[in-house]
């Protein structure tokens, strides 16, 4: 939750809505009344001038709820945490009828402020203790943590007694905690604690996002590793590795074994704008805090965090809160964008990069020959990228069909970023008129914040991991201001129940009323050290050819605790193949052939136990980094240039898409050369192979001459027929204009032995434009190579239609524009990529394949020397899309050959179909002499604008006046904003589908499959088509990933590389990085294979502003 008295303006984050099928109702879930259970506890609020959202910014942080059987009866009680309101234990007395037993139980503690609850045996004797955390006002006395501990006893009526013991066992801290997790970090048999704490610090002291103030230590408000040694807890936060800083404005904590080494890690969800921390165990008792090495991109204003394994596949995954609103209406008026320099400043400052909504974190395994698991952010892939004010997430198995759903808890009791509230009251003239009027400046504040309850969500997975927001079908959407929730089977039937904590409000009891055809387990583990519930045990249910795995970890969500037993969905399997459960000190024990539907103990001390280190058989993989061992020194450095900041409401930029690569024997000695392509003002390179994996630099001086240029593309080919490889050079940049001779296109004739000489006559003169690629080939049979020349971009001028041209070559490698004669087609053909020539029709001349942003696929036949059109008739024209690259093989093996695209890829806010298409409107709407892009979505068959108010009004003052809030813009669609003379004369730009795509040539038609969801993490720039594995199958390899997008989109950082394993019949299936070794990092803008020597090749990886990744075949 980011809030304080300066308003501090946060990002908005924009969802392009295409239509929606609405799934069939399932009420899973029946809310009780308050009379049916005997449940009377609601955590109202009260504010006045002393004590308030503006002085205390955890104000409407709520409190959590937490399960546990106290009483040992086999039944599941309730613990309320209140804020101004004392905390409650209800008993449950069976059938959802519940006793309030606070007073007689010894829990009462009025006058205090509780947060979280844990509820663990902390003393080892078999009986559930309490531990609270306790914030609230500063200024009262009353507001250290407790830790109740169970007496064992039990009064006539069965309710235990507690006492509050945080003094003697060393952990009664001073009310600025938020939650404490107990785990046994050490695997000395006991349980440990970490304590989250929210520091009070100004955020307004601190704002400027200085460096360093990380590893400046805080006493009171920083986090805490407890240790415990006996009867006792002591702080070893400083000696192991912990950050306990007054900028750790922690909300959420979450316990598990990411990167399955048998040792529990932690993840910390931190608020504002400091970064989330993951702290990897590094079993000595201290932690190395490695999130920027396993993680591209995370929340902004962090809340809650769940840990848990999504797509069973073993590998526990990471889902975060945040603050996104959902639909165009609320999100133009509920939220405001961080802007370009904001977020440069705090990532140079050391606060990475952090974007304002949900993140899931896809756990992708281990690293290549690192002990560090590697994530992929996949919300807006997933569908789970904004739900609203979001606390708590929890992942877990609801109906019991095997897949996990995604549960999370929404709602601030005012709406501090209401953005007309904002612009109204960050007047000070206003608030002066207040105070004068009034005398109660923050009061009035207050109560003039809007409020409105929004619906809890709840995600539902498809085997894609696509979800859908089902909380309404399953009677789960009841509009509420939710904080904390614990789920557990209260009634002992076999599925979990559900209770929410919320603010202003009665709690939300949920009875479970799935069907009982669908089969489960519900294990409760015991251990026989002090850990008595074996907390951090890690168990996996092995049914038919399905994997189910769990981490007994009760605390999560967000200030809550779960029941302590495992609950497995077991779908229609009624028998369990084994369960194996790794032990919190690593022992294992497998059992086998076990009967669902039941509720099962598994004792420690009673099964068998297997000694284990947790270390797998190293198994080297397919390729290996050997980057630092081969000389090929080339840094790509980009200069400072970005489009978007010229054209304000873009969102992403066209001027980081190199370097790419060139490979040819340029000097014939039988080993392959390397051209790199330079950024504007920094020169390409050309580098000589010298065997034995060294590589020198040439002819740097020539290259130096046109550093000005930006070349986006280069390709070794005989232009003059002389027998030896020229170099093709391509020229681009949206920056310079249209007459600067930057943007010239160059070729460099080589003299047979590797020497080059810049060719002022080859190209002529007059065809200066952005060039995006050149691509040769003969088109009409004369024996010498001919150019398409493909143009990326008008300069300065993005979107607006772009002529591509066709050279022909007269033999000495001089050109002449035949376009008009070719292919009048080209002329204002769009924004080009790439294109690739290759005799799609198997008639022996070639055929070429265009691709680009907001185009189809063109496909032009070769006919006697003419380009013919015939994408439509060879099923392409349907295929509009923001296309990056393409390639072209026959990968099935059938004598004809395919093509594979490269698109945006499904992971980002443009949604889009045939119907509903991703739009940009082009045009000078406001008649300033300059043109103006508006992007927009669909919403419910609606086309809006995405840029907010005061984007849009930035760009085009007149709005001003008509729109002098955010609520009477929230709602106009593209028709109420402009003329219909202004559309109509707009250029129009649309893109039906994101996914990148193998086109299967079938002859005469192609057929579309779009490839693994893997490849549609990220935009792909970079593709390869060959065998890499060597076992006769054409593979994939991809990559991608643009880091230059505003933070309302968020950056494009979900490729690590992708190897996509040829299976045959036209299969794929994508390696993991520990297996294939092929892991990229960065931007990636080319990938080359570069053979060196007989059955030895490298795969040459180019990556903007960094050097050029290179591996080796491992064996």
């Amino acid at each position: 939750m980011r809030v304080s008295l300066s308003f501090v303006i946060i990002p908005l984050l924009i969802i392009s809505c295409v239509g929606k099928s609405e799934p069939s109702p399932k009420i899973n879930f029946q809310r009780l009344k308050l009379e049916e259970t005997g449940i009377e506890f609601n955590n109202k609020l009260h504010y006045n001038e002393d004590f308030n959202i503006f002085l205390y910014r955890s104000f409407y942080n709520g409190a959590g709820v937490g399960m546990g059987d106290f009483n040992n009866d086999g039944l599941q009680d309730i613990f309320f945490c209140g804020n101004q309101v004392d905390n409650k234990l209800y008993l449950n007395l069976g059938d959802f009828k519940f006793k309030d037993i606070t007073e007689a139980a010894g829990l009462v503690s009025s006058g205090s402020w509780s947060t979280g609850v844990s509820i663990v045996d902390v003393n080892a004797d078999g009986w559930l203790d309490i531990y609270v955390c306790k914030s609230g006002n500063p200024k009262t006395k009353n507001r250290r943590n407790e830790l109740f501990i169970n007496s064992g006893r039990l009064d006539a009526n069965g309710v235990p007694r507690f006492l509050n013991e945080a003094a003697e066992w060393g952990i009664d801290d001073l009310g600025l905690s938020v939650n404490a997790t107990f785990f046994d970090f050490d695997r000395d048999g006991d349980l440990d604690i970490y304590l989250l704490n929210n520091s009070i610090t100004p955020t307004e002291i601190v704002l400027d996002a200085k460096k360093g103030l990380r590893n400046i230590y805080d006493e009171q408000g920083g986090n805490k590793l407890y240790e415990n040694i006996g009867n006792k807890y002591i702080d070893i936060t400083k000696g192991a590795g912990i950050y306990g800083s007054a900028i750790g404005f922690g909300l959420g904590l979450s316990i598990g074994d990411v990167n399955k080494d048998g040792w529990d890690d932690i993840y910390v969800a931190n608020d504002f704008f400091e970064k989330d921390y993951l702290y990897y165990n590094n079993k000595d008792g201290t932690f190395t805090e490695a999130l920027e090495q396993s993680m591209n991109e995370i929340s902004q204003g962090s809340m809650g965090v769940d840990i848990a394994d999504l797509n069973n596949d073993g590998l526990p995954e990471i889902f975060v809160t945040e603050m996104l609103p959902y639909g165009n209406e609320r999100l133009k008026t509920k939220i405001h964008f961080d802007s370009w320099d904001t977020y440069m400043l705090r990532l140079k400052n050391g606060y990475y990069r952090q974007f304002p909504r949900n993140t899931l974190q896809l756990n992708q395994g281990l690293k290549p020959f690192d002990s560090l698991a590697t994530f992929t952010e996949v919300s807006r892939f997933s569908n789970t990228a904004a739900s609203e004010w979001s606390w708590g997430v929890h992942i877990l198995d609801l109906d019991n069909d095997l897949q996990k759903e995604i549960f999370v808890t929404n709602g601030i009791v005012k709406d501090l970023f209401d953005q007309d509230y904002v612009d109204f009251y960050s007047d000070p003239i206003k608030l002066n008129m207040i105070y004068k009027e009034k005398g109660a400046v923050i009061k009035e504040l207050v109560d003039n914040l809007p409020s409105v309850p929004i619906s809890n969500h709840l995600y539902e997975m498809d085997e894609n991991m696509h979800f859908t927001e089902v909380a309404k079908n399953w009677g789960l959407a009841d509009p509420s201001f939710s904080t904390g929730a614990a789920f557990g089977d209260l009634d002992n039937d076999g599925d979990l129940d559900l209770v929410i904590n919320n603010l202003e409000g009665e709690p939300f009891i949920y009875k479970n009323n799935i069907d009982k055809d669908k089969n489960y387990i519900n294990i409760t583990l015991k251990d026989n050290t002090k850990n008595t519930m074996a907390i951090g045990s890690k168990v996996t249910v092995y049914v038919g050819q399905k994997t189910i795995f769990q981490e007994s970890m009760p605390v999560r969500g967000t200030m809550s605790t779960m029941d302590n037993r495992l609950s497995f969905g077991l779908g229609d399997y009624p028998i369990i193949d084994s369960i194996q459960i790794q032990w919190p000190q690593g022992e294992v024990s497998k059992l086998y052939n076990i009967a669902s539907n039941q509720f099962l103990t598994i004792d420690k001390s009673e099964v068998k136990v297997k000694e284990t280190s947790n270390k797998k058989e190293s198994k080297l993989p397919l390729y290996t980094d050997v980057t630092n061992n081969i000389n090929i020194d080339h840094l790509n450095e980009e200069n400072d240039y970005l489009d978007f900041n010229r054209d304000q409401l873009r969102y992403s930029s066209i001027a980081t898409e190199g370097p790419k690569l060139a490979v040819g024997d340029v000097n014939q000695d039988g080993k392959l050369d390397l051209f790199v392509c330079g950024a504007a003002n920094s020169p390409s390179a050309l580098f000589l192979s010298e065997g034995n994996n060294s590589f020198k630099k040439i002819n740097q001086g020539l290259f130096e001459l046109d550093k000005l240029s930006e070349d986006t593309n280069a390709i070794f080919v005989d232009i003059d027929s002389d027998d030896d490889l020229d170099l093709l050079v391509s020229s681009g940049g949206y920056q310079y204009p249209s007459s600067s001779y930057a943007l010239a296109n160059r070729i460099y004739i080589n003299d047979g032995s590797g020497n080059f000489k810049k060719s002022s006559q080859s190209i002529p003169s007059s065809y200066l434009s952005n060039t995006s690629c050149i691509v040769p080939a003969d088109i009409d049979l004369d024996g010498d190579m001919d150019l398409f020349i493909g143009n990326r971009a008008v300069p300065l001028n993005y979107g607006l239609p772009d002529s591509s041209f066709m050279l022909i070559n007269d033999g000495t490698g001089k050109f002449t524009d035949k376009t008009s004669d070719i292919v009048p087609g080209f002329k204002d053909l769009g924004l080009v990529t790439s294109a690739k020539w290759f005799d799609y029709d198997n008639d022996d001349d070639l055929d070429l394949i265009v691709v680009g942003e907001w185009m189809s696929l063109h496909l032009y036949e070769n006919v006697n020397g003419k380009l013919k059109d015939i994408s439509e008739e060879v099923g392409l024209d349907k295929t509009k899309g923001l296309w990056n690259s393409v390639e072209v093989s026959d990968l099935d093996g059938d004598g004809y050959v395919d093509i594979v695209a490269g698109n945006l890829g499904e992971n980002s806010f443009f949604k889009g179909n045939e119907l509903y298409p991703v739009t940009l409107l082009i045009n000078d709407f406001d008649g300033n002499g300059e043109i103006d892009h508006i992007y927009c979505s669909y919403e419910d068959g609606k086309l809006y604008p995405m840029a907010t108010k005061k984007d849009i009004s930035k760009q085009m003052p007149y709005l001003l006046k008509r729109y002098l809030k955010h609520t009477d813009y929230s709602n106009q669609t593209i028709q109420d904003i402009f003329t219909n003379d202004q559309l109509s004369k707009s250029i129009k730009l649309t893109a039906n589908q994101m996914a990148s795509s193998v086109f299967w040539n079938n002859k005469n038609q192609f057929t579309e499959s779009k490839l693994p969801y893997e490849a549609q993490l990220s935009p792909i720039y970079a593709i390869l088509l060959e065998d890499i594995d060597e076992d006769g199958i054409e593979d994939i390899l991809l990559g991608g990933n643009l880091y230059t997008v505003k933070p309302q989109m968020g950056i494009y950082a979900g490729s690590q590389g992708a190897f996509l394993k040829g299976k045959g019949g036209r299969t794929f299936e994508t390696m993991a990085y520990s297996k294939s070794g092929l892991y990229f990092n960065g931007e990636v803008r080319d990938i080359k294979l570069l053979p060196i020597e007989k059955n030895k090749s490298l795969i040459l990886v180019a990556r903007n502003n960094d050097d050029i990744e290179i591996f080796e075949k491992s064996h």
